[in-house]
């Protein structure tokens, strides 16, 4: 128990520091942003809490924000498209069945998209989702299937690891989840707890991945037009009532609101 609270504890005070710090985009700790264009900010969930997330999706609808897809966001970074309007783009991680349970019928509701990053060793266990529940994922249209690697391993850019683990970690990912999907490609890595390194950009070149996205950087702190689509930056959801607009939440609430969930243990289920 004291190990988890330390480390809810710590949790909470990086999360503190990243909102004051200089890694956090302009509108999220800004009192009065404007939305700046050429810019698509990319946010993390989890899993989905039905009433948060109608909560947020609906933020953005009514302040005229649009989702793009995963094709679209690469061809953006690259120069061959521009934004049309206010963009953001969705993510989710692990592959959680209260994605596909609460989530697709709220990304239906309000005509959004996001991206779905699934572990494979995680596939039909206790909480996720099963090759038949991502199959009517992405024949839905509201949910692309893309690689969060093949079995979360957190530590797969350490001096420990080896490059035939590293690959291995990335091509039978991609693998498995075409075999699963006929007829669907993965392009996409996003990797644990968003952390990568230039070897494992090297690898998913080389085998085919278009991007890479993580979390927080240290050299960007958001996605523009020409930036280097294997360093993506990501924020994390609650700060998509951040956003210009109107509704936009206090950020004293959003950082409590966090805190309670952490300390009830529903950080990456919801």
């Amino acid at each position: 128990m004291f190990n988890f609270i330390a480390g809810q504890a710590t949790e909470i005070l990086g999360e503190m520091q990243y909102v004051s710090g200089t890694h956090s985009p302009w509108f999220v700790a800004h009192s009065r942003p404007e939305w700046i264009p050429n810019q698509i900010p990319v946010f993390t969930y989890h899993g989905v809490e039905p009433d948060r997330f109608d909560q947020e999706l609906r933020f953005l609808a009514n302040n005229g924000y649009r989702t793009v897809g995963s094709e679209d966001f690469h061809r953006f970074l690259t120069g061959g498209r521009k934004p049309v309007g206010k963009e953001v783009l969705l993510t989710f991680d692990d592959g959680l069945k209260t994605v596909w349970k609460y989530g697709a019928p709220l990304l239906k509701r309000y005509g959004f998209q996001a991206i779905a990053f699934v572990v494979p060793r995680y596939v039909g266990r206790s909480r996720y989702l099963t090759w038949e529940e991502m199959e009517r994922m992405q024949e839905s249209g509201l949910l692309d299937i893309q690689s969060h690697t093949l079995s979360h391993n957190s530590d797969i850019c350490s001096k420990a690891e080896s490059l035939d683990a590293l690959e291995h970690e990335l091509s039978e990912s991609k693998l498995q989840i075409e075999n699963h999907l006929p007829g669907h490609c993965v392009e996409h890595l996003c990797y644990p707890k968003g952390i990568g390194c230039q070897q494992a950009i090297d690898m998913s070149r080389r085998l085919g991945y278009k991007t890479n996205f993580w979390g927080a950087r240290t050299d960007r702190t958001l996605n523009g037009a020409g930036d280097d689509p294997y360093k993506v930056v990501r924020v994390k959801h609650d700060y998509i009532l951040r956003l210009p607009g109107v509704g936009r939440r206090a950020m004293l609430s959003i950082l409590s609101d966090k805190a309670l969930r952490r300390i009830k243990g529903k950080t990456f289920e919801f």
